[in-house]
């Protein structure tokens, strides 16, 4: 779908929504009306959908391109930033955009008009931006937690505690030169693997005694450690399939 098609067609739904509201409530509330309300209601969505038109045809644009300059790049995370609110899992997708105007700035420092790369590996954040934008919603309110799950790590193993079931494992030789941060997200990754394999369309709870860890699945990746991104973009990417909604919480250790 064009830009111009796709805000006709948001634009056409919200003036029958409203034509709806019109006829079913006359007067909404004691002290306002419609012609106080719907101004204000139409002017922030028509803002949205404006600023989704103009996203779409800069991801078609960019998806193509194989430099930007650092201005042109960060306009445009801007925008991911404030359309990405109507998608659960938008963040997800951000994170190597973001990083990449990170780099950007260590190599050309206070010049916003340093050109950077695009890379081939940003494909994927592109096509997943342009499928998803369009119809882009998301609910007001998670849900209550259905499972808590507890996770911890060492460097000799890892383990995950539910209210039905617990997991563990061992590390490879490999695994343990790891950093514990590294090692808490993977753990937190297998223990979502095992103990929440039979869940959809849910909010889930994570217990972890590791701030980093905590952090980087709550703020859906980061943008300085490739390599923990890149964990959290794996356990997040695992939850879309499912329609997971994950939430972390830093446990206290009793010693």
């Amino acid at each position: 779908m064009f830009p111009s098609q796709f805000l006709f067609s948001k634009a056409w739904a919200l003036l029958s929504m409203c034509a709806s509201l019109l006829l079913r409530h006359p007067r909404p509330f004691n002290s306002w009306s419609w012609s106080t309300i719907l101004p204000i209601c139409l002017c922030r969505c028509l803002l949205i959908l404006s600023t989704q038109s103009c996203l779409l045809r800069t991801c078609l644009s960019l998806s193509c391109a194989t430099s930007s300059s650092l201005r042109q790049w960060t306009s445009f995370i801007g925008l991911l930033n404030f359309a990405g609110r109507t998608l659960i899992y938008g963040r997800v997708c951000i994170k190597r955009f973001e990083r990449l105007v990170y780099l950007g700035y260590l190599l050309h420092p206070y010049d916003t008009d340093g050109s950077i790369s695009i890379r081939p590996s940003l494909q994927p954040d592109f096509h997943w931006w342009l499928a998803h934008l369009p119809n882009a919603r998301r609910p007001i309110h998670p849900g209550p937690f259905v499972r808590v799950i507890f996770t911890d790590a060492s460097s000799t193993g890892w383990g995950a505690v539910s209210d039905i079931a617990s997991t563990r494992g061992l590390r490879s030789a490999r695994e343990r030169d790891m950093h514990i941060n590294e090692l808490e997200l993977r753990a937190a990754l297998f223990g979502l693997r095992c103990l929440a394999q039979d869940l959809q369309n849910c909010s889930v709870l994570l217990l972890i005694d590791n701030t980093t860890a905590v952090a980087y699945i709550n703020k859906m990746g980061g943008i300085r450690y490739s390599h923990l991104n890149a964990i959290a973009r794996n356990i997040w990417q695992w939850c879309e399939t499912r329609r997971i909604y994950l939430h972390s919480f830093l446990r206290k250790c009793s010693r």
